[in-house]
C-alpha cells in the first residue's frame, strides 16, 4: 500500500512540473499521503498540523516533524482537539491544484510556500520565483515593449512596423526609439521612421542601442561607430569611427532624465575608452587581458565582463583607477546586470547570480539560451529575454534565499533520473491525465510533432510558437518537450530560410517572397 501511495504521490509531482496550464506562481515540492490531515494552525512563527496520527509541525519548508502525537484529529489555535468540520473554499488560480481545486477545506500562506489540505491530503507547493510569457527569440525588453525576432510588441499588441527587431528598445518622456538596424520613433499616437537601414543601403550602419545625453541630444551606437543624433533635425553627426569592429558601451543606470552627461565610455576588443562629448576626443581608460563583452557602471565602479570568463571590479575616481577584484566564472556569460547587491549574468547556457555581499556564485539558477543585451530591470523587479520569452523575477531577496538553499530554477531540464525512472513507470497513467486534464492529445509522441510541422508548413508566412500553441491546444513548455530533437522555432526559422532560398533562384520578386515567408523585405534585402 505504501508503495502506491509513493507512487502517487510522484505521479501528481510528475503532474504539477509538466501540468496543463503554464504561467503559475506556484509549483507542487510535496504531498504527503500517509496522514489524514484535518487543520493547520499558524502560531508562535511556526506551522502546526492536526492529523489522525497527533500534530506534526514545519521544520523547513516541506519537513514535517513529530510535535505531539497524542492529540489526534483537528486541532484548534490553541493546538487543543476541536470538533471536525467540513467546508469547502475557494481556491487561488495561480496554484496548479488540478484535481483537488474543488475539495479544498485548508489553504495556508507560510513563508515561501503554501500548504494546502484537500481530501484529507496535505499538498506543499513552493514559489517559482518568476513568471514566464512565451515570445520568439526576444532582443529587448522595457516597461510598456517586448522585442523579437518575430515582432515587437507594445502592452501584448504587436506592431505593425519594424517587423522585427536585433537592437535595444529605449523609452525616454515622451519618446520611444527603436533600433532594428534602422531607427524609428513612437510619440504618442504617431510613429515615424527616422532612418531605415535596408542592406547595401546603410548611410549610418546598422543602429543597435541608442542613449540619452543630458543635452537634448543623443548617441547612437552603430556597427560604423558613434553618432550624436539631434533629434530635432534629424541628423547624425559621427564622432568615432568604429572600423567595424564592435563597440560595447557601459550601462549606467537612467536617472534624472539623461544616461550621460560629460562623457561617454565604451569597450572594443580588450580596451575600455572615455571619449570626451565636449570636444570628442577619445582616450584609453585601461586595457584588459581579454575581449570586452559587456560593462556595467555603478557610482565609481564598472563591473567588465570579458571573453575568458571573467568579470573584473574596476574603480575609477578622477584621481585613480584600479582593479578591485576579479570573479571567475564556470561558464561564458555575453549579458550582466547589477540589482542593488547582486550581479545578473546571463548567457547561452542560462543564467547566473553573484551574491556580491556574500561574494557567492550562484549558477544555472534559469537555464535556458538567452538573448545578449535582453535584460531589463525595474527598482521593484528584473526581466530576462530568452530564444523562447520573457523571465521575470519580482524579489530577487527571495530568489537568492531560494538557490542558497539549493533551489534551482532549470526551465529546460529540472527533472532528476528518479524522476525521469518514475515517470517511465507511470506511463500508463497517461489515460487518468487526459481525464484529468480533459485533454484528448497525448505529448511527446511523433504524431503530434508530424502534424504541426504539416502545420508550420502550411502556414509559414505568419506561423509562431503562440498560434501553434493555441491551434494544438498546447502550453509553450510542453511544446518544447514534444521530441529533444524537435524545436518549432528553430523549425520555422530553417523552413522560412529554405523557402526563401528556393524562391530566390526561381526568380521570384522580393515582394512574393516576402508575402510567402513572413521575412520583411529589409530583412531580405540585409541577409540574402
Amino acid at each position: 500500500m505504501s508503495i502506491l501511495k509513493n507512487i502517487l504521490s510522484f505521479f501528481l509531482l510528475w503532474i504539477s512540473f509538466f501540468g496543463f496550464t503554464q504561467n503559475y506562481d506556484y509549483e507542487l515540492a510535496y504531498i504527503d499521503t500517509d496522514k489524514i490531515y484535518y487543520s493547520i494552525i499558524q502560531k508562535e512563527g511556526g506551522l502546526f498540523f492536526g492529523t489522525n496520527l497527533g500534530i506534526y509541525r514545519i521544520d523547513n519548508g516541506a519537513k514535517l516533524i513529530e510535535y505531539d502525537l497524542s492529540v489526534k484529529g483537528a486541532i484548534d489555535k490553541n493546538l487543543n482537539l476541536e470538533t471536525i468540520r467540513i467546508s469547502f473554499i475557494t481556491a487561488p488560480k495561480n496554484i496548479p491544484l488540478g484535481e483537488f481545486r474543488t475539495s479544498i477545506t485548508v489553504i495556508q500562506s507560510f513563508q515561501n510556500y503554501v500548504y494546502v489540505i484537500s481530501r484529507g491530503k496535505l499538498l506543499i507547493y513552493k514559489n517559482k520565483l518568476y513568471s514566464f510569457t512565451p515570445y520568439e527569440s526576444v532582443r529587448s525588453i522595457t516597461t510598456n515593449y517586448v522585442g523579437s525576432y518575430n515582432g515587437i510588441y507594445q502592452m501584448d499588441e504587436v506592431l505593425t512596423y519594424p517587423p522585427y527587431t536585433n537592437g535595444q528598445i529605449k523609452e525616454y518622456d515622451g519618446i520611444t526609439f527603436i533600433c532594428y538596424d534602422g531607427l524609428f520613433a513612437i510619440r504618442g499616437n504617431q510613429q515615424e521612421i527616422l532612418y531605415d537601414a535596408p542592406a547595401g543601403n546603410r548611410k549610418y550602419g546598422a543602429i543597435e542601442n541608442i542613449f540619452k545625453l543630458q543635452t537634448s541630444k543623443y548617441i547612437i551606437v552603430s556597427d560604423l561607430g558613434l553618432y550624436i543624433y539631434n533629434l530635432e533635425e534629424n541628423s547624425f553627426k559621427m564622432i568615432y569611427d568604429g572600423n567595424y569592429i564592435p563597440i560595447v558601451p557601459v550601462k549606467k543606470t537612467f536617472r534624472n532624465g539623461f544616461e550621460f552627461k560629460t562623457g561617454f565610455w565604451f569597450g572594443q576588443n580588450n580596451n575600455l575608452y572615455s571619449i570626451n562629448l565636449s570636444n570628442y576626443e577619445v582616450s584609453t581608460f585601461f586595457s584588459f587581458e581579454s575581449q570586452i563583452v559587456d560593462m556595467i557602471a555603478v557610482g565609481d565602479v564598472i563591473y567588465v565582463l570579458t571573453n575568458d570568463k571573467k568579470i573584473t571590479f574596476l574603480y575609477s575616481t578622477t584621481q585613480q583607477k584600479f582593479i578591485v577584484k576579479t570573479i571567475y566564472l564556470e561558464s561564458q556569460p555575453h549579458t550582466i546586470e547589477i540589482k542593488r547587491n547582486y550581479l545578473l549574468m546571463s548567457g547561452n547556457k542560462g543564467l547566473s547570480i553573484y551574491d556580491l555581499s556574500e561574494n557567492q556564485l550562484y549558477n544555472n539558477v534559469v537555464t535556458d539560451e538567452f538573448n545578449r543585451g535582453a535584460i531589463f530591470k525595474t527598482d521593484n523587479a528584473f526581466s530576462l529575454g530568452s530564444i523562447h520569452g520573457v523571465y521575470r523575477f519580482e524579489n530577487i531577496d527571495l530568489l537568492v534565499d531560494s538557490i542558497s538553499s539549493n533551489f534551482v530554477v532549470n526551465e529546460v531540464n529540472y527533472r532528476n533520473d528518479t524522476i525521469l525512472i518514475l515517470i517511465v513507470i507511470l506511463s500508463g497513467f497517461i489515460v487518468l491525465i487526459y481525464i484529468l486534464n480533459n485533454r484528448r492529445r497525448r505529448y511527446n509522441n511523433q504524431e503530434m510533432v508530424i502534424a504541426i510541422k504539416k502545420y508550420i508548413n502550411a502556414n509559414l508566412n505568419k506561423v509562431d510558437v503562440v498560434a501553434i500553441c493555441e491551434k494544438f491546444n498546447i502550453d509553450n513548455n510542453l511544446l518544447y518537450h514534444l521530441d529533444s530533437d524537435f524545436k518549432p522555432g528553430d523549425y520555422i526559422k530553417q523552413k522560412r530560410k529554405e523557402k526563401a532560398v528556393e524562391l530566390i533562384s526561381k526568380g521570384f520578386s522580393i515582394e512574393k517572397i516576402s508575402k510567402a515567408t513572413g521575412y520583411s523585405i529589409s530583412y531580405l534585402k540585409r541577409y540574402f
